[in-house]
């Protein structure tokens, strides 16, 4: 949890903090959001996957994670770096930054529950440099959103790397 969370509240929209080592959010607003601190976590070819271990209480069933991956670290950290180039022409492996979103299944019964959502085979960069995490979102088929007052706790997110089972 430390490093987490560095934006205001506002930007979150949410109540962030830390309490026997678990990462509290207590939603104000319809897109709570997070940021990572920097990170630097070489990205394999296949079979890897961020596996977040939660519990929420709300009607949202989808979490959605972007990921900020580059061949070093970042050298913006807050809101700033979260503004994604719009040149299309700039191949993602010269690029200084990639950006990606992926899902995630969530459940609202306010148990802990562990889940995971695979890093696409087309994201390129070499290290994965940091994360934004959603928490609760609509989700890619517009499910139902956050409510404010739901609450979110994080007990770990990991980059885990699956094994080939031949």
């Amino acid at each position: 949890s430390e490093g987490w969370a560095t934006a205001t509240q506002n930007e979150m929209q949410s109540d962030v903090w830390v309490l026997d080592g678990i990462l509290r959010m207590q939603f104000t607003g319809p897109d709570p959001r997070v940021d990572s601190p920097a990170i630097f976590v070489p990205t394999a070819a296949e079979r890897q996957a961020i596996v977040l271990r939660y519990r929420y209480a709300g009607p949202s069933s989808s979490g959605k994670i972007t990921l900020r991956g580059g061949r070093s670290m970042p050298s913006v950290i807050g809101s700033k770096q979260w503004e994604i180039p719009t040149d299309n022409e700039t191949d993602p492996v010269e690029a200084v930054d990639q950006f990606e979103d992926i899902y995630f299944p969530i459940e609202g019964d306010g148990q802990w529950h562990l889940t995971y959502a695979p890093l696409p085979l087309d994201f390129r960069a070499t290290h994965l440099t940091q994360m934004r995490l959603w928490p609760a979102h609509r989700g890619p088929s517009g499910g139902p959103p956050p409510e404010t007052g739901n609450s979110y706790h994080i007990d770990w997110i990991r980059v885990l790397r699956s094994p080939q089972i031949d």
